[in-house]
């Protein structure tokens, strides 16, 4: 049986395609297109996966890599609504016994 093709990683918050380099310990998720103002230089590993490095002031990536930014979510993640403060006596109101 044919396995079915990974689906592309996207933001769980704001559902944009992403892409993930190692550049530290864990890989950084970072926006798919190569970014001139991008802070990561990253390459395509023989194996197919990204390694990339943090890139200083004024530093270029070198001729094998590409200039990426790691991906910031545009918008917030939701949250819960607040919830109105509410006693314990609210929920469940005191009783007299006769």
């Amino acid at each position: 049986m044919p396995r079915k093709p990974k689906a592309a990683p996207q933001c769980g918050t704001c559902r944009a395609p992403l892409i993930f380099a190692r550049v530290t310990r864990w890989p950084i998720p970072l926006n798919p297109e190569p970014d001139p103002a991008g802070t990561i230089a990253a390459y395509v590993t023989g194996t197919g996966g990204r390694v990339g490095r943090w890139l200083t002031a004024g530093e270029q990536p070198y001729a094998h890599e590409k200039r990426y930014a790691q991906h910031k979510c545009p918008r917030p993640p939701k949250t819960a609504e607040p919830q109105p403060d509410a006693l314990f006596t609210d929920i469940y109101p005191l009783t007299t016994i006769t």
